[in-house]
């Protein structure tokens, strides 16, 4: 037997009765990372890590739905690293690296032509 995370994603209509059954949850599109440890402790080992996505509307990938390829993706991560970047639980380092990412990608989107 082996101990870990099980997870199941379904795409389609539902009632508001359906989502609020136990052990269920509804959103409009979903990003999924599954990390495989090669040991009990991240820090002590490799992972792996891969990650899905569907949108609840379309019933596919975010990046194959029809809104400029990968936008919520980019956007998603880049929410990920401005979160990251005021985790207080992270080294320096780690939470600069994150911070200076967020920035980054601000002064980009802020004025794509510009230089930097």
């Amino acid at each position: 037997m082996s101990v870990g995370v099980k997870y199941s994603v379904q795409t389609g209509e539902f009632t508001g009765e359906q989502l609020e059954e136990e052990g269920a949850g509804g959103c409009d599109a979903l990003l999924m990372v599954s990390i495989m440890r090669d040991g009990k402790h991240a820090h002590d080992g490799p992972m792996s890590v891969r990650y899905f996505s569907v949108d609840g509307t379309y019933g596919k990938p975010l990046e194959e739905t029809p809104q400029i390829p990968n936008t919520e993706l980019f956007t998603i991560m880049t929410m990920i690293a401005k979160d990251l970047s005021e985790d207080e639980s992270l080294p320096d380092w780690q939470r600069d690296t994150a911070r200076r990412t967020f920035e980054e990608v601000r002064a980009r989107v802020t004025n794509p032509l510009g230089s930097l």
